[in-house]
């Protein structure tokens, strides 16, 4: 017989007085094992053994949990599996184990079985028992010691799938197994499987997918045409201290001709960002264009040696500090032409070098120098035909900018629109710490992130359900164009506190979280009652065309008036209103924002205090959620 929401709740009252709860026994377990499969873990960590009566191990079961040392896999579990997002959407390192034992008779590791280690990863045991090996089942993690119970022609013969592998990438995404002894040790019955590895592992493009130095001063050879930001991403074992680039890197900013224009691609943006030991970097006659960001957030590298074939700086030194020097094989008029050059959509870079003395052929230009005796001409002439026509036209235009009246939100929409805020807050708390300027918001890339918050219900990935790039949606919106862009996407938190730490906890996510490039944000939220329920888009812009508003998220002292308001609206909107405004506006977004779930605001329910609490209490549980954030739907049946 099919319960009603109703009876839920009624049973859930009754609970309240004394019983206990239904979903305690299930709350308390350690491990949820559901047909044989190991669905979820609950443990404290430390060391885990998982039960004997699993046959299978889903590895998203051990994701965001406490530090697991050494986690025990029986011989009774054949397979394990990876039920969470795929890699184009998810960042590695969600799973904190430093050591797996496969006891034997498990036979296959499934295809991303271990993707989401982290980097804290260090031992895998791995019994003659295993057969094969699928597709990427230890994607990045690689640089660990691995003890084989098989012999070396034992390992080699395994079944290896390698479906996905890119030659493209270079190994970077997923790796060829019989090749696995380059990177790790592989311990086997009768000896050892490891090769030497060379200081720079280069693909058949030229980019450099993996350095295996040891830091300190390093050129980079000729012939290398590009380096992924990945490969120098543990800073903390292998600092660089001086840089050599080769005049083979000549123009790192590889422009892309998209069907809305050329852009330029973020292929080698940042490639050697917040080194944070770099002092000095010297780029070889020949070179012509750095990567965008190429060093920014160096916090002490003070020196910087360029050549005259330099056509553009790509605001590669942005948040130096200790920048005091630059270096330039060329004369100070040349020097002044390129440095306020602007190159198809890329800004000049004026003002990232605006403290540092620059050293030219014919003499140096110090801080505060007056620029040469060539800018004084054009601008009296420029002057007195382009201001009076200009100004009067241009300061009505961008005045009405800000100015459009945002529609009262509904209380659905205010509630999300404050947890955006809450996002928007917290992402300029980890910027201000970083000293970075703010983001600021914009209701067009609001726009775009809420439709991209919808299409990752349908499509969790940075490619639209169309099969298009994800930035195709700022032509969508008419965002114009633009110098810069990222997207982070997530699924699953229901906080803004939650998703930051997720996105801060991942490399790539921060890095666009404190991307010295980014002047705008843009933040979408969907929430819904299947899949992982809430669904979190943060769009980066930089882009003439788009400037800060007060109102992005609309205006939130206007509330929109449910329609259906007679008989709810003397009871109702006193419990729902003042509790949310008062805490959630003067204290901390952040903190109170969470909270507006477990607080229903169900329009089709009665006020009896009771009732509500034992709704609050059955939203608690898990219980039920309603069937959104203002109905409970109570004739509706429970499943």
């Amino acid at each position: 017989m099919k319960l009603k929401k109703v009876l839920s709740v009624l049973l859930a009252l009754c609970l309240l007085f004394g019983a206990v709860p239904l979903s305690a026994s299930a709350a308390g377990e350690e491990f949820v094992i559901t047909d044989g499969v190991l669905t979820a873990y609950n443990g404290p960590g430390g060391e885990v053994v998982v039960p004997s009566t699993a046959t299978e191990v889903d590895m998203f079961a051990f994701a965001e949990k406490q530090e697991i040392t050494r986690l025990t896999i029986p011989g009774t579990v054949k397979l394990i599996s990876y039920s969470g997002p795929t890699p184009d959407t998810y960042e590695p390192g969600k799973v904190n184990v430093r050591e797996v034992v496969l006891e034997e008779g498990v036979t296959t590791l499934g295809d991303l079985a271990f993707f989401g280690l982290t980097a804290s990863f260090e031992k895998i045991t791995i019994p003659a028992s295993v057969t094969s090996i699928r597709w990427s089942a230890f994607f990045k993690r690689v640089d660990m010691e691995i003890h084989y119970g098989g012999t070396m022609a034992q390992w080699q013969a395994l079944d290896l799938d390698l479906t996905g592998y890119d030659e493209n990438l270079g190994g970077f995404y997923m790796l060829d197994y019989k090749d696995f002894y380059k990177y790790s040790t592989i311990h086997c019955a009768d000896g050892v499987l490891q090769e030497e590895r060379p200081e720079f592992q280069i693909d058949k493009n030229g980019w450099v997918y993996r350095y295996n130095g040891p830091g300190g001063v390093v050129e980079i050879p000729e012939g290398v045409t590009g380096a992924w930001r990945y490969d120098f991403e543990d800073d903390s074992k292998k600092p660089l201290t001086e840089l050599t680039i080769p005049s083979s890197m000549k123009d790192l900013v590889v422009y892309e001709d998209h069907d809305w224009g050329i852009s330029p691609s973020q292929r080698f943006v940042m490639c050697f960002a917040e080194s944070s030991e770099l002092t000095k970097v010297t780029f070889k006659e020949g070179c012509e264009v750095p990567a965008i960001g190429m060093f920014s957030s160096c916090p002490k590298l003070t020196t910087v040696y360029l050549p005259s074939t330099i056509r553009h700086l790509s605001r590669a030194f942005t948040n130096c500090s200790s920048l005091k020097d630059i270096y330039y094989n060329g004369t100070r008029a040349q020097w002044d032409k390129m440095i306020h050059t602007e190159q198809q959509g890329l800004a000049s870079s004026v003002d990232t070098v605006k403290d540092v003395t620059i050293h030219c052929t014919d003499g140096d230009i110090k801080p505060g120098e007056a620029e040469p005796t060539a800018t004084p001409t054009a601008t009296p002439t420029a002057t007195p035909t382009a201001t009076p026509t200009a100004t009067p036209t241009a300061t009505p235009t961008a005045t009405p900018t800000p100015t459009a009246t945002p529609k009262p939100l509904t209380p659905e929409e205010l509630e999300e629109a404050k947890m955006k805020v809450a996002v928007l807050e917290l992402v300029n708390q980890e910027r201000a710490k970083q000293g970075l300027p703010a983001l600021g918001a914009n209701s067009k890339l609001n726009e775009a992130a809420n439709i991209r918050a919808k299409e990752i219900v349908e499509k969790f990935s940075h490619d639209r359900p169309d099969g298009s790039s994800c930035f195709t949606i700022f032509d969508q919106v008419g965002t114009g164009r633009y110098f810069a862009v990222g997207e982070n996407i997530a699924a699953g938190q229901r906080s803004p506190q939650a998703v930051m730490e997720s996105w801060m906890n991942s490399p790539g996510h921060r890095g666009n979280i404190l991307g010295s490039g980014y002047k705008n944000i843009g933040i979408g939220l969907c929430r819904t009652n299947s899949g992982y329920g809430y669904y979190w888009v943060q769009l980066f812009f930089t882009g003439p065309n788009i400037q800060t508003e007060d109102n992005a998220f609309g205006d939130l002292d206007a509330v929109a008036t449910p329609s259906p308001t007679p008989t709810a609206t003397p009871t109702a909107t006193p419990t729902a209103t003042p509790t949310a405004t008062p805490t959630a506006t003067p204290t901390a977004t952040p903190t109170s924002t969470p909270t507006p779930g477990p607080k229903p605001n169900f329009k089709d329910m009665p006020t009896n205090k009771d009732f509500v609490n034992a709704i609050i209490w059955a939203i608690e549980k898990g219980i039920t959620a309603g069937t959104s954030s203002t109905t409970f739907s109570p004739d509706q049946g429970c499943t």
